[in-house]
């Protein structure tokens, strides 16, 4: 059975950003959707995939290709 959600360190891990990003992001109440659980931050893969989608940066290269 696949885990329904991820500690910040996994989500490090499995997304490449740093955990200190994470815990940036949720200080300056930005980034992904998350949960509390006492003290541990819970997040769901799939609402980190869909952070990322929503923000990409355009360059000039993506510009002319679409």
């Amino acid at each position: 059975m696949e885990k329904l959600t991820i500690t910040t360190e996994e989500a490090a891990v499995m997304f490449g950003i740093p955990k200190g990003t994470f815990n940036n992001l949720r200080y300056m109440k930005r980034g992904p959707k998350y949960f509390k659980r006492g003290k541990r931050c819970l997040y769901k893969p799939q609402d980190i995939l869909k952070w990322i989608e929503e923000a990409p940066v355009m360059t000039l290269d993506t510009i002319k290709k679409g």
